[in-house]
């Protein structure tokens, strides 16, 4: 997950671990509208891989399963 600072948009990105070029990103709304968050606070999370498909979490509780391979959203949940 890359923290985008105050802006009210997340991203989830994959890396090509040989060339570090981007294969694919996620970006979802994540609002920070009076919640009080300083800069780069993130979820504090690392994605987890497991087998087809990457699990990560957002800063206001969103939780997201994602096709390794595409970046497509499996399901989601906040």
């Amino acid at each position: 997950l890359v923290p985008t600072g105050h802006a009210d948009v997340e991203v989830i990105t994959a890396l090509d671990a040989r060339t570090g070029t981007t294969v694919w990103e996620h970006r979802f709304q994540s609002p920070m509208a009076g919640v009080g968050f300083g800069p780069y606070v993130g979820p504090h999370t690392a994605p987890l891989v497991s087998d087809q498909l990457v699990y990560a979490a957002g800063s206001r509780k969103q939780l997201f399963a994602l096709d390794k391979t595409t970046g497509r959203v499996v399901w989601s949940h906040d």
